[in-house]
């Protein structure tokens, strides 16, 4: 579990499709993205390595517990869509640790993520990683919020 470092840099920027080194991770069961206060997401863009076949979910977090929210799988495509409302503070995009995602291994690889939605309370600045109009942003990355992998 990558809890002591934040890496948030590596799959919360506007490249969301380079798998290299310092762009993307990887991770066995889960990796979670939470944000400042409760959003509206309306839209989960989760970018991953075009190499690899497997399910994976995209839960949020909802009280104590994480509730799925969409269930989907990769291809060669490198990027599947939720479209499922919900309000959160958290998102975590979960694969059941022993689900092989490419021969050989139970890594997931992870190279962006893109949330659409609407805020729920008023800041007094914008953040940094957010597109704003009115109520409806758009994340591009570098948000204050924190990113572990698992």
């Amino acid at each position: 579990e990558n809890t002591a470092n934040n890496c948030a840099t590596e799959i919360l920027n506007s490249d969301l499709t380079t798998w290299a080194d310092n762009k993307g991770i990887h991770f066995t069961k889960w990796a979670m993205i939470t944000l400042p206060s409760s959003h509206t997401l309306t839209e989960v863009d989760v970018y991953f390595w075009t190499g690899m076949w497997c399910s994976f979910e995209v839960q949020a977090k909802q009280s104590n517990s994480w509730v799925t929210i969409c269930t989907l799988h990769t291809d060669s495509s490198g990027k599947k869509t939720c479209n499922s409302p919900v309000v959160t503070d958290a998102i975590r995009i979960y694969k059941q640790g022993d689900v092989r995602c490419f021969p050989g291994d139970n890594w997931f690889r992870l190279t962006g993520v893109q949330m659409t939605g609407c805020s729920l309370s008023q800041y007094a600045a914008p953040y940094q990683w957010a597109e704003q109009t009115g109520e409806t942003f758009k994340s591009y990355g570098y948000h204050p919020g924190q990113f572990f992998a698992k």
